[in-house]
């Protein structure tokens, strides 16, 4: 096959097909320009949404702190209070206890007219006062408070005779009130 055609309409015909053929990339680049503003648009549009939601978990969360430090703040408090209370309690003695203890040591012809208890007598030297029928119950009660767990080291400060009461001898002991006599 011969081409016949004059050089100029060759020309022509090679400038319309790149015509065409740009005119074709230039429609592609359009579309994809559009495309790409489009998704751009998109995740603007998604960044702003999800920007939006972030901040509004955000300020629920810091209302939820400031609650929570409140609340936290209440049950440091009610801790120490706690705490307070358990020293308190820890401190806290049982006198009825001690009491009957201290009666389970007391032999028969012997009472004790008075002594002082509390915490800060526990483990250190105490007066007892005592008054007995006889001698020998003095004895006997004064053995009595050093062979029991709950007590040591009894002696006697003073003793004296009276005449007036049914029991003759009043005694002032000295004794030690040990630390088991607050055990359970």
């Amino acid at each position: 096959m011969i081409n016949l055609m004059p050089p100029r309409a060759k020309k022509e015909l090679a400038a319309g097909r790149a015509n065409r053929l740009l005119l074709r990339y230039l429609l592609l680049f359009l579309g994809l320009t559009v495309l790409i503003i489009a998704a751009m648009g998109f995740v603007y549009l998604f960044l702003t949404s999800t920007k939006d939601s972030a901040i509004e978990r955000k300020t629920e969360a810091e209302n939820s702190a400031r609650e929570l430090l409140a609340q936290q703040a209440e049950i440091d408090s009610f801790r120490s209070d706690l705490a307070t209370a358990k020293q308190i309690l820890d401190k806290q003695v049982d006198y009825s206890d001690i009491i009957l203890r201290v009666a389970d040591v007391v032999p028969s012809g012997v009472v004790i007219s008075s002594f002082t208890l509390d915490p800060e007598t526990i483990g250190t030297p105490t007066t007892l006062e005592a008054e007995a029928k006889s001698e020998d119950h003095l004895e006997r009660f004064k053995d009595a408070l050093n062979a029991s767990q709950y007590f040591s080291n009894a002696y006697y400060q003073t003793v004296s005779k009276q005449t007036e009461s049914e029991y003759e001898y009043s005694a002032t002991l000295n004794v030690t009130f040990n630390t088991e006599l607050l055990d359970d």
